[in-house]
């Protein structure tokens, strides 16, 4: 059987403070960094060469800079939502931008994401704050969503199986585009099914590279999703 739920993970966290109350009127540090030459392009998969380069991000506004965190780690309570069946247990940060913390899976024991087992953060999203771990969605922009450390909505719906569904969504200001990630477990699944929706509210056709981008167990970069148990991954426009 299924289950959704909400429960309480304390850990060793540092605060992130207040936002930067002055606008972002710079453009970001590394916009325009992706762009590469004929002969390298060339070589790149279709889908990727037409999409890297594309309307990079210029401006940071209307998101404030969250530069506000601190250093001193205390314990702190985080609320999650977790999704369990008899194989794996998910655990989600709905108010830390959705962020998967935990993909346990039970006959092994094994964690096959990597299990930050503090929350730090530091200036590696768009806007500042972000911390590592788990599995992210990023969207809209090329680099850590400025949503990395921000609550999404969150609601329990029907899953296409019939069982219950974790449906997170927000509003992505820097595309100006809403998103939604579907979370589901099929009774007695070993994967962990995933659903990614972008909706685009306007006639143009916006640029929207992203995904689901989880770090290895191992080394803490991102990397592939690790073989057997684990996710899948569906999308649609």
């Amino acid at each position: 059987m299924t289950t959704v739920r909400r429960a309480v993970l304390t850990l060793p966290a540092a605060p992130l403070g207040p936002d930067n109350p002055l606008p972002a009127l710079r453009a970001p540090a590394r916009a325009g960094a992706h762009a590469v030459d004929e002969r390298t392009l060339a070589g790149l998969p279709r889908d990727m060469a037409r999409g890297i380069g594309r309307a990079p991000l210029r401006s940071l506004l209307p998101v404030p800079v969250r530069d506000g965190y601190g250093r001193d780690r205390v314990p702190t309570d985080l609320d999650t939502l977790v999704i369990e069946n008899d194989r794996l247990r998910v655990t989600v940060l709905p108010g830390l931008g959705g962020r998967i913390h935990s993909l346990h899976h039970k006959p092994t024991g094994r964690e096959l994401v990597h299990r930050n087992p503090v929350l730090q953060p530091a200036a590696f999203a768009l806007n500042g704050a972000w911390f590592a771990g788990g599995v992210e969605w990023n969207t809209g922009a090329t680099g850590h969503t400025a949503l990395s450390c921000s609550p999404l909505h969150a609601a329990t719906v029907r899953a296409p199986d019939g069982g219950p569904m974790l449906r997170l969504w927000e509003w992505e200001r820097l595309r100006d585009l809403p998103f939604q990630v579907d979370l589901w477990l099929p009774e007695a699944s070993d994967f962990l099914r995933v659903g990614v929706r972008i909706r685009n509210p306007t006639s143009a056709p916006p640029p929207s590279p992203g995904g689901p981008t989880p770090p290895s167990p191992r080394t803490g970069g991102s990397s592939r999703p690790p073989t057997g148990p684990g996710t899948t991954a569906t999308s649609a426009a």
